[in-house]
């Protein structure tokens, strides 16, 4: 499992707060605001929040790289008829999302990097649960401190997907060795009062996305910009605490800022 190093020192304050939700929404473009406040489609939309966090793209680019994604799925189902066991199809499925996207790992891309084969425990763990959704497959999204991961469920097994894990991040179904792997990650963290191994959906995922990028922001300074992102989290992700932490540290940082430009 690859570890951040910034996030876990973002998460240690208890704090939450209520603030900033009155502050109004800078969209960076038309198609973000189009994604926030006119698309109800959940089947479509899943896919589009990712996207919508990248300024670049337009209706028309989101419409062109789903397409593309659409067809990758199409050529796995396919290939599906040549397996007589599930267990060996999900792993040819783990294997050829892995060889065609999954290859430079980076703390903090965009969905959009996975075009350039750029990913993290994020984007990885959402492509694979958007594709295995098209396959017909039943996925469940765990966020930890500072790692999400995937568990595959069937009607006769679980299974267990770590996109950040290129060798052994395909667990089959044993739930003893799913149970050894995630007390793994637990191990791996640094424990809190509340550890955390929770389901998410493919919406808190993408809110995650918009986390990762205020995370940069704080880091550089830009506080406004990260206090923009964190309320996109926030639409995406209610009730996450740490967005909500994050927001206090960013929050406490605004009056300072506003304090040097007069």
């Amino acid at each position: 499992m690859r570890q951040v190093i910034y996030i876990w020192v973002l998460i240690l304050s208890g704090i939450t707060m209520d603030g900033a939700k009155g502050q109004a929404i800078r969209w960076h473009s038309s198609f973000e605001e189009k994604v926030f406040t006119q698309w109800t489609d959940s089947s479509g939309k899943g896919l589009a929040d990712f996207f919508a966090a990248d300024p670049v793209i337009t209706d028309s680019l989101f419409l062109q790289k789903e397409s593309e994604l659409t067809l990758v799925c199409s050529q796995l189902v396919k290939k599906r008829k040549k397996f007589l066991a599930e267990s060996q199809f999900l792993y040819y499925v783990f294997k050829q999302v892995h060889k065609r996207y999954l290859y430079h790992y980076q703390p903090y891309p965009l969905f959009t990097s996975l075009q350039d084969s750029t990913y993290n425990c994020v984007s990885g763990t959402a492509l694979y649960a958007w594709v295995l959704g098209k396959l017909g497959f039943s996925t469940e999204i765990r966020e930890m401190n500072r790692h999400v991961y995937l568990r595959v469920h069937t009607v006769r097994s679980t299974y267990l997907i770590d996109a950040t894990d290129p060798d052994n991040g395909f667990v089959s179904d044993d739930e003893m060795l799913i149970s050894r792997r995630e007390l793994w990650y637990a191990s791996n963290e640094i424990t809190q009062a509340r550890p955390c191994n929770k389901i998410i959906t493919l919406s808190n995922l993408a809110g995650l996305q918009y986390f990762n990028e205020a995370v940069k922001a704080f880091n550089r300074g830009t506080y406004e910009k990260c206090m923009q992102l964190l309320n996109k989290a926030t639409i995406l992700y209610p009730g996450s605490d740490k967005i909500a932490n994050l927001q206090s540290m960013t929050q406490k940082q605004l009056p300072s800022v506003v304090a040097r430009v007069k």
